[in-house]
């Protein structure tokens, strides 16, 4: 019985690890980073990026006023428009008014296993970015990549 219970928590151990290793792993963007151009981020940035990559983005603002330190904020619909038919992907774009906010905000996502599989996160400067809900491969790969040449982390 006590090998038993051993073998469950060593189990369980391994298993908290490979969640919270790719959380606690993963860098975030310094606070204060700034746009390719040198720019403030904004969640406008992230459009500009995104469409200079050739993806197709709808914005429609958000405003989450019981979200502390939040700044303002983007809802994207983001489309590859590849040939063989569009990819697409939602995408949240929220600025904050400091690093711990910010923090604060994606660790709510973050060390919640089964909505953290389900999200792709990232930040970049005052920016949490999150892909959430309906997405297509082809369309998060390229806005992955497009982040993270920006200097989103």
């Amino acid at each position: 019985m006590t090998r038993r219970i051993a073998l469950l928590a060593s189990l369980a151990l391994v298993t908290l690890v490979a969640t919270l290793l790719p959380v606690g792993g993963c860098g975030r963007s310094a606070f204060d980073a700034t746009g390719p151009d040198g720019e403030p981020l904004t969640p406008a940035s992230v459009v500009r990026v995104l469409e200079d990559v050739g993806l197709q983005v709808e914005a429609t603002p958000i405003v989450w006023r019981d979200v502390p330190g939040f700044v303002e904020g983007l809802f994207l619909s983001v489309r590859s428009g590849h040939e063989d038919g569009d990819e697409s992907a939602s995408v949240f774009v929220v600025q904050f008014d400091s690093r711990a906010t910010r923090d604060n905000a994606i660790d709510v996502v973050a060390w919640r296993p089964f909505e953290r599989s389900l999200v792709h996160l990232w930040t970049w400067g005052p920016l949490a970015i999150a892909v959430e809900g309906e997405r297509d491969f082809g369309a998060v790969t390229a806005i992955d990549d497009a982040l993270r040449e920006a200097g989103a982390r």
